[in-house]
């Protein structure tokens, strides 16, 4: 069984990580699973330094100032 990838959803206006789940699988497709528009497979950065929030920009996870 291939484990399901976890996936990273991003808000589409500023990038800024706002979940993680596990895909869900594709019905009838074996090994295939679902990458909702405004997600991504590549993990954010494991450290976000202070005042910072991870955001994903052009494929790539950066960070952004941290506001309410």
């Amino acid at each position: 069984m291939i484990e399901p990838p976890i996936i990273y959803l991003y808000d589409p206006e500023s990038g800024r990580l706002v979940d993680s789940r596990l895909a869900e699988p594709v019905p009838d497709t074996w090994g295939s699973f679902r990458i909702p528009d405004h997600a991504t497979v590549i993990a954010p950065p494991s450290f976000t330094p202070p005042g910072k929030a991870p955001a994903f920009r052009d494929g790539a996870w950066t960070f952004v100032d941290a506001t309410v």
